[in-house]
């Protein structure tokens, strides 16, 4: 670890190599038996990174259903080399848009609201080539469709390296309407109560042209949500039912030039606008629903749902907020500001009609809060009325202008890989009396493109929403009903059960180097070194910067090549016998015109033909290059192919160019184990010799022996096995633990030696896996919660097993564990689908003298001996 400042560290993980594929977690412990200070997530997995950037664009900026759309496609290699002769193919599918294609209607709505499109996806017959300059078009047929709502063909093109892998692109296209389309557009963002709603509605041919219209016709209704209870199979249970009042209506006239305008006024609430034209079709209605006042979530979808909107969704230090709360029934509610911390909070009276609150914004609050309210309504018993609730929330911006930096990094654009590289980045806008730091890493595009990866954004992360942090204690279920004296039960929700090789390395090393934490200069600039490996590609720059009060970021590319780039493509991995082709491309981009001579090394478990690692060529500027050299895989391991380039001169040197490709050879069948058991009688001697592993390929084999008077079982081979165990769950922490136990001891009646580290390794597994007990007993496979009851009577019982071997098992826990175990012994009633956790638990409960009584002998009697557990039904009925 090294000490980077800000009382930070770094530190560096090496994982295994055959370490699982998939999502890791690293957390950071000041305490071993507390939380984690700090987490993060991290993705293992084996990859070829990307080598070309794909780009498609279309010939026509939208297409019409039934014709034909011509997509261009650009391929170039990320070294920057065009992406020539390579084959193109792809899909489509068309689906709804969020916006038309018209100009015209840019803010516009168009069609039903609650109109129903469903998208469907076809593949492309047509398959073409690129071009010398990596370019290519394809024509894609656009299918007929009948709807007034906006629709689009996104469209996914497939570009084939030589060496066979692809990269996918997509683009996507607007399809025009067949006919005349009403568009509708709201002019407000937030209304306070009956203030004009204004919207301007258009009339647009299918060229995107407005359009004369009279009799348009239009109908304001307010959208009012009840809820209707009803009981089925003795269970209650509700449905939503929206409730639409027509409160307004007109008739507009269209003149072609202009927008026509609607103005009506409206309280708090949800409504829907839908506007018609007769003369152009019933297929081009438009309806458009909206809501007045600013609300987290516009539609309550539970009863117990508060209505809660705001008067704005970003704010100023120093604004007051306008609240609006509908919860429905007369009562109180508790308003809270909610960031970090509780900074606000305050109880007021509310309406069944709606309610409006004011808050001032403060500074304090951060970047951004969420406003939560509970409203209760008390018990009438006159009414014969229950206590009823309603939870809302909203989250809302404060200005975060002055918490930015500007960061800018002065990187070369193109530079030559191998070398070493000092990248300045320069940091502006630090406070005064304030010290900034910086990291910068550089990647591969190739690799940042298969996951999609977006560059660090501190801002967001740091000022943008949130999960609320806070925990809400609703004690609605405990309320009293005063008329029947029974407890109050709620109406929604609920609970269910939820339902050994190395890795192969890379062909090449990649370009992913990190910086750490730099300090800023007092210039404002940061220098920072790196470097670069043997890479040809583009790799993209990524700075994070911040002070005590400001953040902020930067990306850039920058182009590492070669003048002639080697590119190789080589199988992932061979098993032992196959053959294949080690695929090797050349681009002169910008090296000298002339005769170049490839040589090709083979350093390990690979055959390949003499005549084919010698290839003289000669290239143009520009030009590029195939060779293909067929191999055979001979035998187990890591082999090394080194390959050097040598041409002409450029400048006063000539160009020389090495590589080196790494290409793992595995065994073609999985691993086999063989067991040989010989007597030895007093006085003799065994000599082992290499026959005994004469079967198995070379450097793949191990041997182990072991002397012992019981045969029928490997125990030394067993607890290697179960030692070397590779992954951590609870069950497997402890199938690895269990043993080692008694190790020692059966080592010592065998007159060996004890193994001076296992009591340290049961010591730690204990403390890991009591870390992962809940605050019922309860152990989890990776955290609290979560496990099974056999599980954990298999941890007590190697707890129990620990303690009697003398080794320190704090009592408080140990005795919340057979708690659970007792109390699930006790109250289970379903024997027959819970036998072998039940039965289970009864032998670790008797083995800790804590026996259930009445059902262990029940258990006994009935189910225990068809277990053919003898020591457990011998120790039950003894208790």
């Amino acid at each position: 670890m090294e000490d980077q400042g800000l009382g930070g560290r770094e530190l560096a993980v090496q994982l295994p190599g055959d370490a699982a594929h998939g999502t890791w977690r690293v957390a950071f412990y000041t305490d071993p038996k507390g939380s984690p200070a700090g987490s993060s997530t991290f993705l293992v997995e084996d990859y070829v990174a990307e080598r070309l950037e794909v780009a498609l664009s279309s010939k026509a900026p939208a297409v019409r259903p039934g014709e034909e759309a011509t997509i261009n496609i650009d391929a170039r290699y990320l070294f920057g080399a065009p992406g020539s002769g390579l084959a193109v193919s792809g899909q489509f599918v068309v689906q709804a848009a969020t916006e038309s294609a018209f100009s015209t209607l840019k803010g516009y709505s168009v069609g039903l609201s609650d109109e129903t499109f469903q998208p469907f996806a076809r593949e492309l017959e047509e398959q073409e080539t690129t071009d010398d300059k990596g370019h290519a078009s394809i024509g894609v047929e656009i299918p007929d469709t009948e709807t007034a709502r906006p629709s689009e063909a996104k469209i996914s093109l497939r570009v084939s390296e030589s060496g066979g892998r692809a990269t996918e692109r997509s683009t996507t296209i607007p399809i025009l309407p067949k006919g005349p389309v009403i568009g509708v557009r709201k002019k407000f963002d937030n209304l306070a109560e009956n203030q004009p709603a204004t919207f301007d509605v258009v009339v647009v041919d299918t060229e995107g042209a407005l359009q004369p219209a009279r009799n348009v016709k239009w109908t304001l209704s307010r959208i009012q949500r009840s809820y209707q209870w009803f009981s089925s199979d003795g269970r209650w249970n509700y449905e939503a039912i929206e409730n639409v009042k027509k409160v307004g209506e007109g008739v507009l006239g269209l003149d072609g030039r202009i927008p026509a305008s609607i103005s009506t006024e409206a309280g708090w609430g949800r409504y829907r606008l839908d506007v018609s034209a007769p003369e152009i079709g019933v297929t081009a209605n438009t309806s458009i629903v909206f809501t007045i006042g600013y609300s987290g979530d516009q539609t309550a979808n539970t009863p117990d749902l508060l209505e809660l909107t705001t008067d704005k969704a970003s704010y100023k230090s120093g604004d007051t907020m306008q609240i609006q709360l509908s919860p429905r029934f007369d009562g109180k509610a508790t308003i809270a500001v909610i960031s970090d911390k509780i900074y606000d909070i305050k109880t007021v009276d509310v309406s069944k009609s709606g309610t409006v609150v004011t808050v001032p914004v403060r500074a304090e609050w951060g970047a951004g809060a969420y406003l939560v309210a509970l409203a209760h309504r008390p018990l009438d018993v006159a009414s014969r009325r229950l206590p009823g609730r309603a939870l809302g929330l909203t989250w809302f911006e404060v200005d975060k202008s002055e918490r930015a930096l500007t960061v800018t990094i002065e990187a070369p654009p193109r530079t030559l890989p191998g070398r070493s590289l000092t990248i300045p980045v320069k940091v502006s806008g630090i406070a005064k009396g304030e010290e900034a730091y910086v990291t910068l890493a550089a990647v591969d595009v190739g690799i940042l493109n298969l996951t999609r990866y977006e560059s660090p954004d501190p801002t967001r992360y740091f000022f943008g929403q949130k999960q609320l942090s806070a925990d809400i204690i609703d004690l609605y279920g405990y309320l009293i009903d005063g008329m029947q004296g029974t407890r109050g039960a709620f109406r929604s929700g609920g609970d269910s059960l939820a339902g050994n090789f190395e890795s192969i390395p890379p062909t090449e090393e990649p370009l992913a180097l990190f910086s750490g934490i730099v300090k800023v200069g007092a210039d404002g600039v940061a220098h920072i070194p790196f470097e670069l490996p043997a890479f040809n590609g583009t790799g993209r720059l990524m700075a994070v910067a911040w002070s005590k009060s400001r953040v902020g970021n930067a990306t850039l590319d920058m182009n590492i090549r070669d003048p002639v780039v080697t590119t190789a493509t080589l199988p992932r991995f061979l098993a032992i016998g196959d053959q294949s082709r080690l695929f090797l491309q050349i681009d002169n981009v910008d090296g000298p015109a002339g005769d170049y001579t490839v040589g090709i090394d083979i350093d390990g478990p690979v055959i390949a033909n003499s005549r084919d690692l010698y290839r003289p060529l000669k290239l143009e500027r520009g030009q590029k290059a195939t060779l293909t050299v067929p191999i055979t895989a001979a035998g187990n391991g890591i082999a090394k192919i080194g390959m050097s380039l040598k041409g002409p001169k450029t400048g006063s040197d000539p160009v020389e160019i090495t590589r080196t490709y790494k290409l793992g050879i595995v065994p073609g069948t999985v691993s086999t184990v063989q067991r040989i058991i010989r007597q030895i009688e007093p006085g003799a001697s065994m000599t082992l010799s290499r026959d005994i592993v004469s079967d198995i390929l070379p450097g793949t084999g191990a041997v182990t022996l072991s002397v012992s008077t019981m045969s029928a079982l490997d125990v030394p081979g067993l607890l290697q096995r179960l030692d070397r165990y590779p992954y951590g769950c609870t069950e497997q922490l402890v199938s690895r633990a269990l043993p080692l136990v008694y190790l020692n001891s059966l080592a010592a009646s065998e007159a060996l030696a004890a193994d001076e580290g296992i009591e340290e390794r049961i010591r730690t597994t204990i403390e890991r896996v009591l870390s992962r007990q809940g605050s019922n007993g309860s152990f989890g496979l990776w955290s609290a919660g979560g496990g099974s009851y056999w599980l954990d009577a298999f941890v007590v019982d190697f707890l129990t097993r620990a303690r009697e071997a003398r080794y320190a098992v704090p009592d408080k826990a140990f005795s919340l564990s057979l708690d659970r175990l007792r109390n699930y012994v006790a109250n289970t009633t379903n024997v027959d689908q819970n036998s072998t956790e039940l039965a289970y638990a009864a032998y670790v409960l008797a083995r800790n003298g804590r026996p259930v009584m009445g059902d262990l002998r029940y258990l006994a009697d009935t189910k225990i001996g068809s277990f053919r557990t003898p020591l457990a039904r011998g120790q039950i009925a003894a208790a």
